[in-house]
Formats: C-alpha cells, sequence, structure tokens
C-alpha cells in the first residue's frame, strides 16, 4: 500500500500558532540598505510569512541608508502597503541606545498617536 505523506510547511506551522490573534512582526537591522529591506520583505511575503499580520514594527538603524533616491519609507510603502496594516518605524529598538528589548512570541498591543506611541508586551 502507498500513503502520500503531506507535510504542512513550516512557516504555516509557525504561522498556525499564532493564527487566532495574529503577528505583530518587528524588525530591526544593523547594515542593510534600504533595498536589502524591500527585497527581505518582499521574499517574506511571497513566502506567506504575513499572513494573519497585525502590524509591522522597525527599529533604527545607521545602516537603513538609501540607495539613490529610494529610502525606507519607499521600502517599506513598496513592499507592504498592499498587506494594509499599521507600519510603525523609527521605534527604539535595534542597534542605536536606547535599544528597548522586545520579546520573541509574547503577547503585544501596539498603539502610536502623533509620533509617539506604546507598546505593551506580557507572556502568558
Amino acid at each position: 500500500m502507498i500513503h502520500q505523506v503531506i507535510s504542512v510547511p513550516p512557516v504555516k506551522n509557525y504561522l498556525n500558532t499564532c493564527s487566532e490573534d495574529g503577528i505583530i512582526w518587528y524588525f530591526e537591522s544593523c547594515e542593510m540598505n534600504t533595498t536589502d529591506i524591500y527585497r527581505t520583505l518582499w521574499q517574506m511575503k511571497m513566502n506567506h510569512w504575513f499572513e494573519d499580520c497585525q502590524g509591522f514594527i522597525f527599529g533604527r538603524s545607521k545602516g537603513l541608508s538609501p540607495i539613490e533616491n529610494f529610502t525606507l519609507e519607499d521600502a517599506l510603502r513598496s513592499g507592504l502597503e498592499d498587506l494594509n496594516v499599521p507600519v510603525v518605524y523609527d521605534v527604539d529598538l535595534g542597534h542605536l541606545p536606547p535599544q528597548l528589548t522586545f520579546i520573541n512570541g509574547a503577547y503585544a498591543a501596539c498603539s502610536v498617536k502623533e509620533g509617539k506611541g506604546i507598546i505593551k508586551q506580557k507572556l502568558i
């Protein structure tokens, strides 16, 4: 007897653990430029990492230099606009002080108003 093995891809397995609440993705980059950021976001989106995404947070970095006239804002808009979720950037996480710590897998809520934001994380 022949059995077909159908496996769930690792990306889908990961997303299934968060599908009820969705995911707020956070990123920081030490040395990527704006086109690197765009290509990374595009590749992740094409591989379905952003299903059930509730928003994005990007930390500050010295490495986010524009390539010609392609800025970070251009990279984020081009890579994420069609997802129709909030995108927050220039957040105090990453390689520049005060380098706040985010906890992978924590439950979080994020709010932004007039250029200031609050992120609350909790573990259960």
